[in-house]
């Protein structure tokens, strides 16, 4: 379960991890009300809330420094949409005059199935691209569950990385209280992107990720009323529109026809070394219509690096398929990620030709096909 950054703040603030000062607004009186107590004469910051990042590059934040700019920056939010998630509630909150940025964040490793404490002195970048441009600013740690995080390894840490000794003990404290919140909220991740030394040298978590494990729901009950605060409007939105869909999280987008050959596809990726981004089932009804919505959606989702569709279909005709994929493809403009795709059913023949003729490598062998886009996976 994706917490909003506002629920995850509030954890947060409750164990002792700094955060600004901020109040969370559904209305414009609210967001008055938020500028008077909060700004005080300074500049605030609007952040929408929705279960995405990049945020601030799709237009969901605002920074005002009066009243009037702070409603109108908080109408502007509330209208519009990001990555297709409307926005309902709007977090308005203290802008931090910042020094320095770095990154924070706890997670599993896939590999040794253990806690993994990552630390960068890039903050407010995402964490991949600084893995891939500068490494040497990205340093690790593999948890061992039953002593938990030693200060020394995180001091180890902070010297490779070339942050300040001065910060030290601070920094300390605030991983050791992240790793907390991590193990007993049972995470699967907490993240503080950035984690700022403000003007003054305080460490703030100025933006703030946690998920949590849904099989261990049933041990937070003190997590409900955040469960029922969280929607994800995109499953609501297009199942309005015959479109199937639930985000999981992953590298490997699926767009498939049938509940069952969708699951399916999602252990076959797992077991094939990719992680699925989403069950997304177009069986209800495959047109020009649905078909954009379901591309538009998927490609658009954080961390998806290739995307397999996969289509059988017995009185769903195959040649109506490709023509409705590429139909939704040229309206898009193209999407730029790699696409796999596999067809087999009625009229399969003539549906692999209108894709081949318009340069889609076919797959026959679903096991080829779901390998081919695992390995397409950076």
């Amino acid at each position: 379960m994706k917490l909003y950054e506002y629920q995850a703040k509030k954890i947060f603030n409750d164990n002792n991890i700094p955060v600004p000062n901020g109040a969370i607004c559904c209305t414009e009186k609210e967001a008055s009300d938020a500028f008077a107590h909060i700004g005080r004469g300074h500049k605030v910051i609007l952040k929408s809330q929705v279960l995405t990042g990049g945020r601030g590059k799709s237009g969901g934040i605002r920074r005002a420094k009066s009243t009037a700019e702070t409603v109108e920056g908080f109408k502007e939010l509330m209208s519009s949409d990001i990555k297709g998630l409307p926005v309902s509630k709007v977090l308005v909150e203290e802008k931090v005059e910042i020094r320095n940025e770095y990154y924070v964040g706890i997670t599993i490793d896939p590999t040794f199935y253990k806690p993994i404490l990552l630390l960068s002195s890039r903050g407010g970048m995402e964490v991949e691209i600084i893995a891939r441009e500068s490494p040497s600013a990205l340093a690790q740690y593999i948890v061992n569950p039953r002593y938990g995080i030693p200060s020394h390894e995180i001091l180890r840490l902070i010297r490779v990385v070339g942050i300040s000794d001065e910060l030290s003990p601070r920094l300390i404290a605030i991983i050791k209280k992240l790793y907390n919140v991590f193990v007993n909220f049972d995470a699967t991740l907490t993240e503080v992107n950035p984690l700022v030394e403000s003007s003054d040298g305080m460490l703030i978590a100025v933006d703030a990720r946690l998920n949590i494990d849904n099989n261990a729901l049933f041990k937070h009950p003190e997590l409900e009323e955040f469960k029922n605060d969280i929607v994800d409007h995109r499953e609501t939105y297009l199942r309005g529109e015959g479109v199937d869909f639930v985000y999981v999280g992953g590298n490997v987008g699926l767009i498939c026809a049938g509940a069952g050959m969708t699951m399916a596809t999602m252990d076959l990726v797992n077991a094939m070394g990719g992680k699925p981004a989403c069950f997304c089932d177009v069986s209800a009804g495959i047109n020009p219509e649905s078909m954009e919505l379901a591309l538009r959606t998927v490609s658009s989702l954080d961390g998806v690096q290739s995307i397999l569709i996969n289509m059988f279909g017995g009185l769903t005709r195959m040649d109506e398929v490709a023509s409705s994929f590429l139909a939704a493809w040229q309206n898009m403009g193209g999407i730029f990620l790699p696409i796999v795709v596999r067809l087999e059913g009625t009229n399969v023949e003539e549906g692999r030709r209108i894709m081949r003729e318009n340069g889609f490598e076919m797959f026959t062998n679903l096991y080829d096909a779901v390998q081919k886009a695992v390995d397409l996976v950076g």
